[in-house]
Order: structure tokens, then sequence, then C-alpha cells
């Protein structure tokens, strides 16, 4: 409005038709608040806003602040009905006022409004995978002023959730059969009582072999057995094997955490690992194991009597792969010889100085398994080793 309002005399006239006028008044309108300020609640980063609705003429504002337990500081910039600022830790709790003059010099003070920090998260909880022993943690990230966290969580298979004693920004338990498939959500509470309710996280066990498949020896036709030791919730095993000279692995009809076969030359090199995979669909896959066939006597060398000129045989009977055999020979009197014979059966013609020869065989395999066999002596029915 104008800075000068409607101005006014009045005219008196007398019965003799005398008249005097008046002065002039000016008829001014006084600024007046029709609307307050109010207290206001933005999360960290937004704009935070007080306005105050006013009537009069030629209206100026300025806006004050206090900060509780400060004193009182213009804002210079602030000279619209709408004070505005970026709410931060050291915003919030402001609280604001404004001064309104009218054209006449009247003045008026508005109520005050605080603003507030609204609690706000900014990172939400994550569902997690770890190893069974292993510690299970989820954080969430929030911004406000005094902030307080409060974690519930409720196992699988429960109905309702628990309060638990976690009341920092992360929540973390050890993980074990039981705690696997846990859900957990924060409740924040800000110093105004303003509260949020974090999203829900899962903490999974994640599975993990704790003991790996060995490589095993074993004589032909026993069984030939490895396992894998594994930690985590529902886990299913799948083995798979390659035979010695297969270019492939091939899916197995074996699913339990043990992988048996019984020994043969099919078998004797044959590969094998487990994939295991648990409830979650998590899958970790084993080490290789060797099933290998191992050197055993099925048939040792035995005695002979013989007379002098015939050929002396005795032969030792050996199961495994790659067999070698290496014989070893002490004639009385002398010391222990290695043979050249390198097969199954040795064998010599026996003479007077041979009488009481002792042969023995060791076996090798082709893992270097080895097996001493045991002695064999030859003798002639006549002859004696001391008549020699």
């Amino acid at each position: 409005g104008s800075t000068s309002g409607p101005q006014i005399y009045c005219v008196v006239p007398d019965q003799y038709n005398n008249s005097v006028k008046s002065s002039t008044a000016t008829l001014k309108s006084k600024v007046a608040i029709t609307k307050q300020p109010s207290d206001t609640y933005v999360s960290i980063g937004s704009t935070a806003k007080a306005t105050v609705i006013a009537s009069g003429s030629g209206l100026k504002y300025q806006w004050y602040y206090t900060v509780p337990g400060g004193s009182v500081t213009a804002l210079p910039s602030s000279t619209s009905s709408t004070y505005s600022v970026t709410m931060t830790a050291a915003i919030s709790g402001r609280q604001v006022f404004c001064e309104i003059t009218d054209a006449y010099g009247n003045r008026i003070k508005s109520s005050t409004a605080t603003l507030k920090s609204k609690v706000a998260i900014t990172k939400q909880p994550t569902s997690v995978f770890v190893t069974m022993g292993a510690t299970a943690k989820t954080s969430v990230t929030a911004t406000g002023n005094g902030l307080k966290y409060q974690w519930y969580y409720k196992n699988a298979g429960a109905s309702s959730y628990t309060k638990s004693s976690a009341t920092s920004s992360t929540y973390s338990v050890t993980m074990t059969a039981a705690i696997s498939g846990r859900q957990v959500f924060c409740e924040i509470t800000d110093a105004y009582g303003n509260r949020i309710k974090s999203s829900t996280a899962t903490l999974k066990s994640k599975v993990a072999i704790t003991k790996q498949p060995t490589s095993v020896f074993v004589t032909m036709g026993a069984t030939a057995k490895t396992s894998v030791t594994a930690t985590g919730n529902g886990l299913k095993y799948q083995w798979y094997y390659k035979n010695a000279g297969a270019s492939i692995f091939s899916k197995s009809s074996q699913t339990s955490s043990t992988y048996s076969a019984t020994m043969s030359s099919t078998v004797d090199g044959r590969q094998v690992y487990c994939e295991i995979t648990d409830t979650y669909g998590k899958k970790v896959k084993s080490n290789t194991a060797t099933l290998k066939s191992k050197v055993a006597i099925t048939k040792q060398p035995s005695d002979g009597v013989y007379n002098i000129g015939d050929d002396a045989k005795t032969s030792v009977t050996a199961t495994g792969k790659g067999l070698k055999y290496t014989w070893y020979v002490k004639d009385p009197g002398k010391s222990e010889v290695k043979s050249q014979i390198t097969t199954a059966t040795y064998s010599f013609e026996l003479s007077k100085s041979t009488v009481g020869r002792q042969v023995y065989c060791v076996v090798s395999d082709a893992y270097n398994n080895k097996l001493t066999s045991r002695t064999a002596t030859f003798t002639n029915a006549g002859l004696t080793v001391n008549d020699c």
C-alpha cells in the first residue's frame, strides 16, 4: 500500500450559518501478523523453511536466529517473508523469528519457530553371506540429531520379531545353523522423537568346505573312499568323476558327503571332486582327489627242494598298477646281491654252490608303493648246506 492513507477533516456549522473546519487527520493501517511461522522437520541436506504472513503497508522483513543458550543474531540476507536454509547437524535446533516493520515505522515480532533435522536413512542394511563361525554384520547409515539405534530380529521359522541387545548402527552375530536365515531391521530415533524403520536384511550362512577330500590308496577289490566335510544350511552333495585317460568329468550317482568305489583296473587312477550347494543356492567345489590302487601280494614265493642241475624257480603274485619286480639273492656265506631278473618268477639252475640260496622280491607299483615278499629258500634232498 501507499505510505499515506485517506485524509479526513470536519466542517462544523452554527445556527447563523457560520462554519469552522477541523484539522486534517490521516487514517493509517497498522502491521499485523495473520499467520505465525511454524516449526519444521526436514532431513539433513534438505531445505528448511519458515514463513510469516502479515498485513500492513510497505512491509519490511528481517529474520533473526538464536541458538539455544546463545544470543540473537540478525540474518542480513533474509529479508523476505520466508526464511530458508540447508539443514545440517549444526543448523538443527536453530530458532528463528521475524521482525516486520510497516511504512509508518510500526514494528511487530513474530513467534519463534524451530528448524529441526528429521532422521533419515541414507544407506539401508544389506543381506550378507558368511561361513559358519564367522561374524555376520550389517549396518545402517542415517542422518539426524541425537540418533539412537535399536535392532530387532526374527529367526527362520519364527512368527514375530524380538528386540535385540544391539543398539549401535551395526548389527553383528556369530553365524551358526540357528542364526542362518535370521532377519533383522533397525529402528532409529532422533533427538526430537522422530522414528524411522530400516528395510530388512537377512543373515545367511555360506557353504564352506572345512575338510577337503584326500587321495587314497587301496588294494584291488577293496573299497576306496574319500569324503568332504562342509558347513552350511540344507547342504546337497554331487560328486563328479573322471577315469584315467578320460578328457572330461562325468556326473556320478553319488550324492552324500562320501564317495566310494570298489577298486579295479577301471577305477584305478579315477579323479573325483564334489560340488556342494546350500539352501540359498550358493555352491562350492572341492579339491580333486585320486583313487589309486595299492600294490598287494596275493601269493608269496615258496621254498623249493630240487636236485642238482634242476631248474629251480619260485614266483610272487601281486595286484596293482604298473608293477615292477626286483629280486634279491643271498647264497650261503656270501653277501646279498640284486638279481637281474625283473619278472614275477625267479629261476636258476641249482648247483652245489647255490644249495641254500635265499631269495625275496620287492614289488613296486606305478605310484611308487613297495612291498617286500617273504624269503624263499632252495635246498637239495640229498645235500645239505654243510656238505657244500
